[in-house]
């Protein structure tokens, strides 16, 4: 009632997201400058959230870790995951199903790579990924299962639901 149609419309139109079909291009990566392998971990907090934060140095230190088999069972926890591979640290890295509200989450959105194995999901089918390659470089990008594995990415996510869209690929 306090705004007309166009109005309106303009409003929608400067705040609508826009797909990027761009994919990161890894030969602008410069990976020749020594990194630490030291983590930093910082407490954060606002007035409507307390978390952590961990500042991995060591790109080759993360990677992801998946519950298979992918077989329409429950989803595991994070922490049961991390334990599963040995990890200081977790966190839920991609989008899940979770058919008919049972809270199981059993079933990725998209596809998901792991340690270099296309783990679950359609290799010709679409989606707005992030992994990174076997020489760690970050990959971020809309993609098929095929080209996200034939880029070399060594694990890979897909975010659409979850973290979509990408905000700045290759500078931009």
């Amino acid at each position: 009632i306090f705004y007309s149609k166009e109005e309106i419309k303009k409003i929608v139109d400067n705040n609508t997201v826009a797909q990027s079909n761009e994919q990161t291009d890894t030969e602008l990566i410069d990976t020749t400058k020594a990194v630490s392998s030291d983590i930093e971990t910082f407490k954060i907090s606002g007035s409507t959230y307390v978390g952590n934060v961990m500042l991995i140095k060591d790109p080759s230190r993360v990677f992801v870790g998946d519950k298979g088999p992918y077989d329409g069972s429950a989803g595991e926890t994070v922490d049961v995951i991390a334990a599963k591979y040995g990890a200081i640290a977790g966190i839920n890295g991609g989008g899940f199903y979770d058919y008919n509200g049972q809270g199981n989450g059993g079933t990725p959105d998209g596809f998901v790579i792991s340690g270099g194995e296309f783990r679950y999901g359609n290799m010709g089918a679409s989606y707005s990924a992030v992994g990174l390659t076997q020489d760690n470089k970050l990959v971020l990008g809309y993609m098929t299962g095929q080209q996200a594995m034939d880029m070399g990415l060594g694990d890979c996510v897909c975010v659409q639901t979850v973290y979509a869209p990408v905000l700045i690929v290759n500078g931009q």
